[in-house]
């Protein structure tokens, strides 16, 4: 499964995709192919508003649908959402090799209300919402 985003909204992300203040949190996450399911390893690098860069163990391809789950005991989070593969580096790190940027595409308005209230505990002040083009 893959988005269907004008090229022109992979180009604005490529620029903008810093725009987001971005936190270092430890936060549980569970990552799936959106098509078969399948469990990916990954990490949280960072997370923002607009999406997340994980540490993953395996390649994903840029457009590529996948699903997440964010957890987070402490702050009592619970979120749900599919996201689109942005951008895909190589990194020279055995365990987990690829850094991967994510734009959220499917989140509900409380699962974003969440996000966004611990964010704010956080004290990360966010930038208006960037237009994705759609």
């Amino acid at each position: 499964s893959n988005c269907t985003h004008p090229k022109s909204c992979y180009t604005l992300f490529m620029e903008e995709r810093r725009k987001s203040a971005r936190i270092n949190d430890t936060l549980i996450i569970t990552v799936r192919q959106a098509d078969s399911n399948l469990r990916l390893n990954a990490q949280i690098k960072n997370i923002s508003e607009h999406g997340v860069c994980l540490r993953m163990s395996q390649h994903s391809s840029v457009n590529a649908i996948l699903k997440l789950d964010i957890l987070s005991e402490p702050y009592n989070i619970k979120i749900f959402t599919l996201t689109c593969v942005r951008w895909v580096v190589r990194k020279p790190a055995p365990k987990f090799p690829y850094e991967v940027g994510l734009e959220y595409t499917d989140i509900s308005a409380a699962d974003k209300d969440t996000l966004l209230q611990y964010l704010k505990s956080k004290k990360i002040e966010s930038p208006p919402d960037i237009d994705w083009g759609k």
